[in-house]
């Protein structure tokens, strides 16, 4: 979204209120999206990424990063749509290093 703010300053500085405006219509949709959207906090993720891997261990399987991001992120997934996989891999690998 700093993007789309930035391109809406760039049309007011170059003179496009035309451009301006409907770039600030899109952000306002945006915003309006963004406030609807709950992400879980860094926190949050190590300890349902800990959880994974004690799931995963329990069952006798050798947790790796592929496996516990794809099992976060299936369709039925703790994690889908609730937090971003670049962060959510960034702890699993954290997490997997420290155990």
């Amino acid at each position: 979204m700093a993007g789309a703010r930035e391109a809406a300053q760039e049309f007011s500085a170059a003179n496009r209120p035309d451009l301006k405006e409907q770039q600030d219509s899109q952000l306002a949709v945006l915003d309006e999206y963004a406030k609807q959207v709950n992400v879980l906090s860094r926190e949050e993720i190590q300890e349902i990424v800990k959880q994974e891997i004690s799931r995963l261990k329990d069952n006798g399987d050798k947790p790796n990063i592929g496996t516990v991001i794809a099992r976060l992120f299936s369709e039925n997934g703790v994690l889908n749509n609730k937090a971003q996989t670049s962060m959510a891999a960034q702890v699993v690998k954290e997490v997997l290093s420290a155990s």
